[in-house]
Parts: structure tokens; sequence; C-alpha cells
């Protein structure tokens, strides 16, 4: 006959048994013991998790790794006096362009040249003029200012009024030839050939292709 009593007096032994036995086999919890994969101590010999190999991950790394490279470089030399690379100052609207529209291989890549003071300078986006990132493209995200900043081109994110020409005729001849962001991205995505702007004492945009006989040192600094 089953006695109640009995059954619960063994399953507490039982369970003290087990406990024992897990006492005497327990890991070494230390932080000196954790391997160099271990999470924490209380987790130990678990892997941490990787960041999924994507494509917009995959680029987004590389613009990091640009970004560290491009930090330990000097090229504020005449004719230059500022130099901008909003992919460090703007780099949450320019992350959030990314995982939104370059999640797909693309059969077409528009490059503009670099980035231009109304627009990319602004927004993160390549002719990123505010209005058409902000209303067609459906981005806004926080801006910072560059360390430098320029008095004639100052940094005002989102906030800013004036029309980028570039981006304007750009994003303007797309959303009439696709109608949404979504059909002209399904095949297509924009980036720039360099990410730095580049201007004079008073303002003046100068391009890549004006940049001549400038010797590049290294430095601490990314203006």
């Amino acid at each position: 006959m089953w006695n109640p009593s009995s059954s619960t007096s063994s399953n507490n032994k039982n369970k003290r048994l087990k406990t024992e036995e897990l006492q005497c086999g327990l890991l070494d919890l230390s932080v000196d013991n954790c391997t160099p994969t271990d999470i924490s101590k209380y987790f130990p010999n678990l892997q941490r998790s990787e960041v999924p190999v994507t494509i917009e991950n995959k680029l987004l790394e590389l613009q990091i790794k640009l970004n560290r490279d491009l930090r330990a470089l000097d090229m504020v030399k005449f004719p230059i006096e500022y130099m901008y690379n909003p992919l460090e100052y703007a780099f949450q609207p320019n992350e959030l362009y990314v995982r939104k529209y370059c999640t797909t291989t693309k059969k077409i890549l528009f490059v503009g040249m670099n980035p231009g003071p109304y627009g990319m300078c602004q927004t993160g986006v390549p002719f990123g003029d505010p209005r058409w990132v902000r209303d067609w493209l459906k981005i806004e995200g926080q801006v910072f200012k560059p360390t430098r900043e320029c008095p004639e081109r100052q940094i005002l994110g989102f906030s800013s009024q004036r029309k980028e020409q570039s981006g304007d005729k750009f994003w303007g001849l797309f959303c009439k030839l696709c109608g949404s962001p979504e059909n002209f991205f399904k095949y297509c995505f924009v980036s720039n050939f360099c990410p730095l702007a580049f201007m004079k004492s008073n303002g003046v945009n100068v391009t890549p292709t004006e940049i001549k006989n400038i010797q590049v040192h290294n430095s601490s600094h990314m203006y």
C-alpha cells in the first residue's frame, strides 16, 4: 500500500543525495578559472553570441574600420582648413540608412563624390537633403557636431533649412520614377567615393579632385 509519509521521506532523501552530488561536482566559477570564451563566471564555457554576418553588418563594419583609419590622418593643410566626417558625427542616421536599405545584393550602385555641405554633412546619408531623407526615406536620427566646425558651414542636422541641390534633384528624380524608396532600393544603393568633406577657411567646398600635393600625416584628431 502506498504510504504518503514514507514517499515524502524517500523523496526528501533523494533530493538531499542529489544536492550533495551536485555540490561535490560543482564547477569552479571563480573569475580566474574562466576562459576567454566564457560570458561570465556564472555562465562558463558558453560562447558569446556573434553579430550575424549580413550585408548591412558587413558594410557597417567596413565603415567603422575606415573611420578608425581616417581618424589617424591629418589632411588639414592649405587650402583645406576644415574636414568633416559625417560617418562619425552622424553615424546614427547613416546606420539606419544602411540597415534599412542595404539588406540585399544590388544590381546598381550610384556613387557620389563626397558629402555636400547641406546634404550628407547634415544627415549622414548620401545626397542627403534633410527634407528628402526625413520625409521620403523616412530616416531621422541624432547628429552631433564635428570636432572643428566651420562657422560658415554649421552642422544643424535635420533642423537645417537649406536645400541640397544635388540631393533634391537626385531623390526627386527617383521619387518620380520609382514611386517609393522600396522600389528604388530593391535593385539600387547609393554611397560615396569619399566620406570626407573638405572646406576652405571661408567654407568653400574643396572636392577630392582639387586636392593635390598635400602631404598626409598621422594625427590623433579627426576634424
